[in-house]
């Protein structure tokens, strides 16, 4: 049994007459009568009676009218939630994201896409670089939020937002007064990161900005990321972000601008390279999008 069979056979038993029927379906008298004939042979009872002046449904062609349309209808549901799906409107799509992500770029894009795209669910999975780059050629996430140098092997990689860095402090530190600080003026404190941050590439990033301009940092490791601003307020050293996460607020640490900026903090979005999914190609252009008008601007000395 064909579609076309249900949907010539509604039509005759909505017009009950063929050839208004045959008009309404575009297609000549005869063939739509021998496909409800074959339809009838299939189903094995009659559903319609004809007679020269009308035709009527019988009991059967009543029950199976009301389950054609039934049919027509979920099909044509399915048809249109297909192409919805095949233009990025309805789905799902795992984005994993880093640290350093989660505190403009990645809320921002969420927000943005879920404007745009109300049908899909977007599910931010937080894992370090390393991490994502395995995920994504296992197919566990769709989109990663990663810090450079990232693997490359099968991905694309697309850097999306260059940030300076600021350098936090304790309310207490002997700088506090500053507005803006060198970085070789604290280059003897320790520079508090986690080994989640380590781990996502973050601190080599770090590193070789302090070494283009003469400084190599003595780390002193937080437990986790909501640790490093109580041990900062604490005056237990100091720590190096994005200027992005001067958005921050913890009682007790200064946000402050270096005077030196020889690089900035690179944050990219990564997907697999023969992922041909519209939802993956929408969010990468939004995120690419959410990331150019977020640039900040280069510190001067």
């Amino acid at each position: 049994m064909e579609l076309r069979h249900l949907r010539y056979f509604v039509a005759v038993a909505e017009e009950l007459h063929f050839s208004r029927a045959a008009q309404r379906l575009l297609v000549s008298q005869p063939p739509l009568s021998q496909q409800i004939k074959d339809l009838e042979r299939e189903v094995g009872t009659l559903l319609l009676t004809r007679t020269r002046r009308r035709v009527e449904l019988t009991q059967a062609g009543r029950t199976f009218l009301k389950d054609a349309k039934d049919i027509l209808s979920r099909v044509d549901v399915a048809a249109k939630s297909a192409q919805r799906a095949g233009q990025g409107h309805e789905g799902r799509v795992v984005v994993g994201y880093m640290a350093y992500a989660a505190i403009e770029l990645l809320p921002r894009a969420l927000q943005a896409f879920g404007r745009q795209f109300p049908q899909v669910e977007v599910v931010p999975e937080r894992m370090v670089s390393i991490e994502q780059a395995r995920a994504l050629r296992e197919k566990r996430i769709d989109i990663g939020l990663v810090c450079t140098p990232f693997p490359k092997t099968g991905l694309e990689i697309e850097v999306v937002l260059r940030e300076p860095l600021v350098v936090v402090l304790s309310q207490h530190h002997k700088f506090a007064r500053r507005q803006r600080i060198p970085l070789s003026s604290v280059a003897d404190e320790p520079f508090i990161f986690t080994r989640r941050l380590c781990d996502a590439g973050y601190l080599g990033q770090v590193t070789k900005i302090c070494r283009s301009v003469g400084v190599e940092m003595k780390v002193r490791e937080a437990h986790d990321e909501d640790a490093i601003l109580p041990m900062v307020a604490a005056g237990l050293g100091i720590c190096l972000v994005p200027a992005s996460a001067r958005k921050i607020r913890h009682a007790g640490v200064l946000f402050r601008d270096l005077e030196e900026c020889p690089g900035r903090i690179e944050l990219a979005v990564a997907w697999r390279k023969q992922d041909t999914s519209v939802l993956v190609r929408n969010f990468v252009g939004l995120i690419r999008n959410h990331g150019q008008s977020d640039q900040k601007p280069a510190c001067s000395a």
